[in-house]
């Protein structure tokens, strides 16, 4: 029998182990036969084992209670068949085996021993040839992508990805057109100039600069516009779209992704930054917090609220920190060159709507290679700023991405939230701030849950989304199934205080069996 974790789960099944096996103990009692069966066994272990092994294959089998599937949102009243609904409510990220002919198994297996060293290829290729006749008997698939393709195809039907819900959003192409349009309307204006003229001009601008290679590459992309693509905020009111553009096969992707690799050399210094909220688990473990509150401050449309010459500023005060002969070296032009180049692409990021050509508005595209590197590193500066105008206001502040938390001190509670927004306001160089206060003495920020008790704070592991498990029959490989076996217990339990253990275990492990991990 297997140990169990907690003293609770062996108070509960002890009585239901005593009561089971009494009978098995006296009926080979009193058939002369009990030491024969219990002489070899020499602990007490040894005979409980041997006893539930007895037992175990007489209790009624009970079926796997599966989760709800994750819902589809479907809007003005489309209907949809059942079974195409089925097919989305397996989300975006199952997959299915593909199907693979005799020849392409072949052809597989040298290519994986092309992965391998020379003197070990044959052999790698002789072991994959000999796994491939127990391919053959494997059981098809069950589900087909064909049929609903069409459906939607057919119907005039749009099918997009929720922001953060991890469910896929159907409607209307009338629909997906007026919201679509709102959203680039919104972050977006149109120009007049001629994409193929853009392209014309960072050429010469790259021979100008003597980055000859990066030009090449600028002339290998085909593309003059970058493409772009809605996801559907699902968390607001009327489920407003947000715009995402790609840069493959643009010059954009060149260009940026030269800038990206010499932006990410660059040390930049925030005092509230953090890489995950394993940070705020660590301060708080560590510390006695009585008569602490908290709140958070989100940055509206972070990417698209970036005023250009206030980061082009940062930029260059964030080389002169670091050791720009060390940058120049690196990059191989100066730095005065670099800016220029830099400036010319967050200008130029055109991209293609309905025939029409837009530019955004303000700030960088989501998508850019650079937004995240840029961000940090205007934000950096607007952290800077606020050290001092918050020094008395706030216990701790930490940021991630757009989202701050800042612990303060509970009394007169209202009255420092909002002089605290004051301050960011009047340091933040024109972003847009939001609050959110604690509902209930409890507020989330990233994937915890903060409970602000008189003596204490608490906390919990508890994402904002609600996405289900990835479903164990899908086509992924072992090691990733493995590998969410593995890691969804260790959040229930990694990122919570001790005295909430059990309840938190027991929830992650039988979220794990609902979907179908046994």
């Amino acid at each position: 029998m297997r140990p169990t974790l907690f003293s609770a789960e062996n108070t509960r099944s002890t009585p239901y182990l005593e009561a089971t096996l009494l009978r098995p103990c006296e009926s080979q009692w009193i058939y002369g036969i009990f030491d024969t069966l219990f002489l070899p066994c020499g602990t007490f272990t040894e005979v409980t084992e041997l006893l539930w092994n007895s037992v175990r294959p007489t209790l009624p089998t009970r079926k796997k209670k599966r989760l709800p599937e994750r819902p589809v949102v479907v809007m003005d009243d489309v209907h949809i068949p059942e079974e195409h609904k089925r097919v989305l409510q397996l989300g975006p990220k199952f997959c299915l085996e593909p199907h693979l002919r005799a020849i392409d198994k072949v052809a597989l297996a040298r290519s994986v021993s092309n992965k391998v060293k020379e003197e070990d290829k044959s052999r790698c290729i002789t072991e994959c040839v000999e796994l491939l006749p127990r391919s053959e008997g494997r059981k098809k698939r069950i589900v087909s992508l064909d049929p609903a393709i069409d459906f939607f195809t057919n119907n005039g039907l749009r099918v997009l990805l929720s922001d953060k819900e991890g469910s896929f959003v159907v409607m209307p192409e009338g629909m997906f057109s007026e919201k679509a349009g709102a959203a680039v309307c919104k972050n977006f204006r149109e120009v007049s100039e001629k994409p193929q003229e853009v392209v014309k001009k960072v050429r010469e601008l790259l021979l100008r600069l003597h980055l000859e290679k990066v030009c090449s590459e600028v002339k290998k992309m085909k593309g003059s516009t970058m493409e772009t693509f809605f996801s559907v905020k699902t968390h607001k009111p009327d489920f407003p779209f947000r715009a995402i553009v790609s840069e493959r096969g643009t010059w954009c992707l060149a260009v940026s992704t030269y800038l990206q690799s010499q932006l990410s050399s660059l040390k930049v210094e925030d005092p509230f930054i953090i890489p995950n909220s394993s940070t705020v688990v660590d301060f708080l473990k560590g510390n006695v917090h009585e008569n602490t509150s908290g709140f958070s401050i989100d940055i509206e449309d972070l990417y698209y609220s970036l005023p250009h010459d206030e980061l082009m500023t940062s930029v260059k005060e964030c080389i002169g920190n670091n050791d720009e002969m060390e940058f120049v070296s690196k990059c191989g032009i100066s730095v005065p060159s670099f800016l220029e180049l830099l400036f010319f692409y967050i200008k130029h990021t055109y991209v293609g709507w309905k025939g029409k050509n837009f530019v955004q508005r303000s700030g960088i595209c989501i998508g850019s290679k650079v937004a995240p590197v840029l961000s940090n590193i205007f934000l950096a500066r607007v952290d800077n700023d606020l050290v001092t105008g918050l020094d008395g206001l706030v216990q701790k502040v930490y940021r991630y991405v757009d989202d701050y938390l800042l612990l303060i001190n509970s009394d007169n509670f209202d009255s420092r939230v909002d002089e605290v927004l004051r301050v960011f306001g009047n340091k933040g160089r024109g972003l847009t701030f939001t609050r959110e206060v604690p509902k209930n003495g409890k507020l989330r920020f990233l994937d915890l849950q903060l409970s602000f008790q008189q003596k204490h704070v608490c906390w919990m592991f508890s994402p904002w989304t609600a996405k289900p498990l990835l479903d164990y029959s899908s086509g992924h490989s072992r090691l990733v199934k493995k590998w969410h076996c593995h890691d969804v217990p260790k959040n229930g339990v990694g990122q919570i205080m001790p005295t909430s253990y059990g309840d938190k275990f027991f929830r992650a492990g039988g979220n794990t069996k609902r979907r179908g991990v046994s």
